[in-house]
């Protein structure tokens, strides 16, 4: 085995097949010579036996780390999938992420498939590795695909089996996973986290004894005339009893010594509010030896004056998207503003490393109204943001729709996507005293610049990326209300619901209007002061329409709310999801086939069904089955074979279940099929065909856009929709009468009281009565608080 030679501080040499004598000399170097090293084995990525993939993907995947303490690297690993043997040929390399140099490889072949340990298999290296303090480095595997599937989280943690070893402190597993196209590269392409995303490359390690005090994760928040830093103990791989506080001006040029504490917390008082500093913390142990120094995090101290707000506020954060597009987040103006600075995003809040470009969108027109643009270094730090002025201040007017849209991004300087995870958003947003409704899902496009045309799946918010900041002017009208439906619609009437109107004037009355045909016209029905309102005068099977405005107390009037439309209809039985007789399949995916239900009132579920390509009679066998979506708990499950395939009914077979399945309102479900093949294939409807449609039947709503997973199992991974993505399954439903519900809630000095249905709403002092009727109440009713007890119930 060849040898090499690595010097640490210490002067030590480090010979990697003498390791254990080096570290002991490392050791004593600071510890002293009474110190007995000890080395542990383990693997860094930990996949239990038995695993199966869930992915074809054959580019390469990657997984970052950063050691704390110097470790070996003994041997490579690839994820087994079913830990079973290999069936194609893989490779495990591992990298240095700064460089993005290879330092390492391994190939694993069916012949030679390696070492099965847990559901990885390993290699050893031929020369062991050893990374020390400080490294950054990134795990891949690739040549996955057919016949040997890697696993992939895909957002669900349900799917992530395996878990990771740290050595005792001596790895921390960072960043969000990684993936590029081209085999034998450095994967550039990050992706939606966990930092352990994939089962796919591993590597087993030897500790070595610790030698100093792990790596601060600090946060920054600037304030008037100071900045407050914050950070988590360091426990590992020695602990800190002190930590050195190092400052340095905006450019980072010399960081000196500002404190040493014990605490976790420093607040740094007597700043100039405008200029900005940049922080590092170093952990000290009790020996005195330090670890490295965090990353730099920048501050800067600001007050805002007080009718100024920032529209979308980041707090100082690391990136961890490299796309460099534009990216839109959309808002409507109720109150008129005025924008004086737009912002950008600051990966990590430690100065742009890109040209940046931030715009505001007129979103009907899609039209710049404003634009600012960032080179690297520009621009003034508040929070995780950079702001530069406009060169005029742009008044936008009540009704006006914008987008604010920032591109430029690259893997120098990331923007943060939440991935529509709400947990992951740490920005808040200011609407100015109702001066702004942040809406609609948020929106991208591959070009910088542009007007990002392409919706995103949500929230309104989904990116930090562009800002701007606005000052608020006084309020000329109530806000905008929000009109809902109630949905199933209703068999004789129509329930409608908004939230109270409080700012940028409260409102004291809503106004509903009503009509037969979108366009109008559109005739009063009802002046308010509640937030719902019951609409009995209806006909069956005829479409109405309704808008509210809200009113404030010198009687100025919103702007009107969106249109809703409702056709009263009773509730009536049949097949939830139909298919179109005879139509052909185009899937053959073999898996659990899921589509996503609510309950909205009692049903009794009376048989299952399957989908028949051609209506032809089956060619496989089948199987349906009914999931309780919150619990994953299977329900119900018929199969469904060739000799016996059922009822035909349109495009699918039915069976009756032996025992009809009650579903109550609330109940949350999952329709599943899986046996689908080249001899019976599914359709999937991706393209929302008109060949397959849902009946609700006052009863049922139909959310989500579909699932899948492996056959017979629950179906964890989420499709892209429409609700009924598939012609699979599909399930008969009759209605049950409805339980009479009181719902209370608190709103200000006031209880409001909601029922489905119509029913008399009495009250009383005690349970035991008297009971008495309340006059001229109706679902939504508010009355004041009483000082004494007061009971609810209704009377049908």
């Amino acid at each position: 085995m060849s040898t090499r030679w690595i010097h640490h501080q210490s002067g030590c040499p480090l010979r990697l097949h003498l390791f254990s004598a080096t570290v002991a000399c490392l050791a004593g170097a600071i510890f002293g010579p009474s110190y007995s090293p000890a080395q542990d084995t383990f693997i860094a990525y930990v996949v239990p036996a038995g695993t199966v993939g869930n992915q074809e993907f054959g580019g390469v995947l990657g997984m970052d780390f950063d050691v704390n303490n110097p470790i070996v690297v003994t041997r490579l690993g690839v994820f087994d999938d079913g830990s079973d043997g290999l069936n194609r040929t893989l490779v495990a390399r591992l990298w240095d992420r700064k460089t993005q140099t290879e330092l390492a490889s391994i190939v694993f072949t069916p012949e030679d498939p390696g070492e099965l340990v847990g559901g990885s298999r390993f290699k050893p290296l031929p020369e062991p590795l050893e990374l020390g303090i400080g490294f950054q480095g990134t795990i891949t595997a690739e040549g996955y695909g057919p016949g040997e599937l890697l696993r992939n989280a895909f957002d669900n943690p349900a799917n992530i089996v395996w878990t990771t070893q740290d050595g005792n402190g001596s790895l921390s597993f960072v960043g969000s996973s990684r993936w590029g196209i081209l085999p034998g590269t450095f994967p550039p392409t990050v992706d939606q986290g966990p930092a352990a995303r994939y089962a796919a490359g591993t590597f087993e390690f030897l500790t070595t004894p610790p030698l100093a005090p792990g790596l601060p994760v600090v946060t920054v928040r600037a304030g008037d005339g100071q900045v407050r830093l914050e950070w988590s103990p360091v426990t590992s791989p020695v602990p800190a009893v002190t930590y050195r506080i190092l400052r340095a001006g905006a450019d980072q040029a010399s960081f000196e010594l500002l404190a040493e504490v014990a605490a976790t917390e420093y607040l740094d008082l007597g700043l100039t509010n405008g200029v900005e500093f940049c922080y590092r913390v170093q952990a000290v142990a009790a020996n005195g030896a330090s670890g490295p120094p965090s990353d730099a995090i920048c501050a800067t101290p600001y007050t805002l004056p007080g009718n100024h707000r920032i529209a979308y506020f980041v707090p100082p954060a690391q990136g961890n998207q490299a796309f460099g597009g534009s990216l839109g987040l959309d808002f409507d103006v109720e109150n008129p503003i005025i924008v004086v600075r737009l912002g950008v995003f600051d990966d990590g809040a430690n100065g742009l490393k890109r040209a940046l470009s931030a715009r505001i969108f007129n979103r009907e027109t899609q039209e710049v109204v404003a634009e600012v643009f960032f080179s690297p270094g520009e621009g003034l730090l508040l929070g995780g943001m950079r702001f530069k002025d406009l060169e005029s201040p742009l008044r936008l007017e009540a009704g006006f729709q914008g987008t604010i849209e920032a591109d430029g991004y690259g893997l120098e300087e990331r923007l943060l996507n939440s991935d529509g995870d709400t947990n992951a958003i740490i920005w808040a947003l200011d609407d100015g005293n109702g001066s702004l409704r942040f809406v609609g899902s948020s929106r991208f496009d591959p070009t910088p610049g542009v007007f990002p045309s392409i919706l995103d799946q949500g929230p309104a918010a989904r990116f930090a990326a562009g800002t701007f900041e606005y000052v608020v002017l006084p309020p000329e009208r109530p806000g905008t209300p929000i009109l809902h439906v109630v949905v199933p619609y209703e068999d004789g009437a129509v329930t409608l619901y908004w939230s109270p109107i409080t700012n940028p004037l409260p409102a004291v009355v809503y106004r509903v209007f009503r009509a037969t045909d979108a366009a109008g016209p559109f005739s009063l029905l009802v002046e308010t002061a509640g937030t719902t309102y019951r609409d009995t005068d209806v006909t069956n099977g005829v479409t109405l329409f309704y808008k509210v405005v809200a009113v404030a107390q010198e009687g100025q009037e919103s702007r009107e709310s969106n249109l809703v439309r409702s056709t009263p209809n009773p509730r009536l039985p049949g097949v939830a999801y139909v298919v179109t007789s005879g139509l052909l399949g185009n899937g053959t995916y073999g898996g659990s086939l899921g589509m996503d239900f609510d309950v909205a009132r009692p049903v009794r579920v009376t048989q299952l069904g399957v989908f028949d390509s051609g209506g032809d009679g089956l060619h496989l066998t089948l199987n349906a089955a009914l999931y309780n979506r919150r619990t994953r708990d299977l329900l119900a499950q018929l199969q469904f074979t060739p000799e016996d395939p059922g009822e035909l009914r349109d495009g699918s077979r039915f069976k009756s279940l032996a025992e009809p399945l009650v579903l109550p309102a609330g109940f949350q479900g999952v329709i599943v099929a899986w046996g689908y093949g080249d001899a019976e294939p599914y359709f999937s409807n991706a393209e929302d065909s008109p060949a397959l449609s849902v009946f609700e039947g006052g009863s049922i709503l139909f959310v989500g856009s579909g699932r899948f997973g492996p056959a017979g199992q629950f179906p964890n991974s989420v499709d892209t929709g429409p609700p009924n993505r598939y012609a699979a399954g599909t399930f008969y439903f009759e209605p049950l009468p409805e339980e009479p519900r009181l719902t209370i809630r608190r709103v200000g000095a006031q209880v409001e009281l909601a029922w489905p249905g119509q029913a008399i709403l009495e009250k009383a002092g005690t349970l035991s009565g008297p009971w008495t009727e309340v006059p001229g109440a109706m679902s939504g009713i508010r009355l004041p608080i009483e000082s004494d007890a007061q009971f609810f119930r209704l009377r049908y």
